[in-house]
């Protein structure tokens, strides 16, 4: 059986700042729900060594001299805190048949609602480019 060895968690504030601002810039747009950003190739170099020890993935732009770039699970690791909710998810109540009301709850919100109801509490993804409709029983 093979041992996997402990996974270093990298201290970001001792990275040059333009690397920093780069991880800075794709956790906050991983808070928005944006997988993966663009960045003007002149930074390719600072791209590449983030790749290089593993906080980023990037790939070549769409757009004529610019690169595209992403957090891995170490970046995300190094970047956000554990309990960090992203906002294209939320917690609702669902009904029997699959239907969903009130969405927008709270975690705690919902599982008092769906237990006060007989119901249950159910997360749920919602991109940002859409809302969650709010679905009321027949």
């Amino acid at each position: 059986m093979s041992q996997e060895a402990p996974q270093t968690v990298i201290d970001t504030d001792e990275l040059p700042p333009t690397q920093y601002l780069i991880l800075e810039v794709l956790a906050a747009r991983a808070r928005t729900s944006e997988t993966l950003w663009t960045f003007p190739a002149r930074l390719r170099s600072h791209i590449e060594q983030l790749a290089d020890i593993g906080l980023i993935g990037w790939k070549a732009g769409v757009a004529p001299r610019t690169v595209m770039a992403w957090l891995t699970d170490a970046g995300k690791a190094a970047t956000m805190s554990p309990p960090y909710v992203s906002p294209d998810a939320e917690w609702s109540v669902r009904w029997p048949g699959g239907r969903v009301m009130s969405p927008n709850f709270t975690e705690a919100g919902a599982r008092r609602r769906a237990e006060e109801m007989g119901l249950e509490a159910v997360w749920r993804p919602v991109g940002p480019w859409q809302t969650a409709p709010i679905e009321v029983p027949a």
